[in-house]
């Protein structure tokens, strides 16, 4: 059996500075790519990857109302979809920090505004996460793969 898999998806921290003026009435990830949601790639490539139960959508308060609106009206897949607000302005590890009671097994973190079709379960295999909490994985990572920063010994 699979274990269970968690997703962040960044929905809206920071949100389309670059995509201005269309984010000034709807988050990036409402915008429309190829007749669809930005987010519906997102959603979907989790449903297509082994694992993935449970989706935190991170936004800000000004975006709740749209978001919660897509979650209940038009996102029909068989994710648990929970939206999280986060101070306006917030970063990824602000909203990473306001999540941490939740996350409960390994997690990736998705920027909400980019199409992609990484397999994760390739992903895990090539940083050596399988089966372990990623952060703890990724610290022990960093220390394997870490310069030494002693002195090499004098010969003399």
């Amino acid at each position: 059996m699979q274990p269970e898999l968690q997703a962040v998806i960044l929905a809206s921290c920071s949100d389309g500075e670059n995509l201005y003026p269309l984010t000034e009435q709807m988050p990036s990830v409402l915008l429309p790519v190829a007749n669809r949601h930005l987010l519906s790639f997102q959603l979907e490539l989790l449903e297509r990857a082994v694992g993935f139960k449970q989706v935190f959508l991170v936004t800000e308060e000004r975006w709740l109302t749209r978001m919660s609106t897509y979650v209940s009206e038009t996102y029909k897949g068989p994710l648990k979809i929970e939206v999280i607000v986060v101070d306006e302005g917030a970063g990824s590890a602000e909203a990473l920090r306001k999540l941490t009671p939740k996350l409960h097994s390994d997690f990736v973190v998705i920027a909400g505004d980019v199409i992609t079709d990484i397999d994760f379960a390739r992903l895990a295999d090539i940083t050596g996460c399988t089966g372990r909490r990623l952060p703890r994985c990724s610290r022990r990572h960093r220390r394997a793969t870490r310069p030494s920063l002693r002195r090499p010994r004098s010969s003399t």
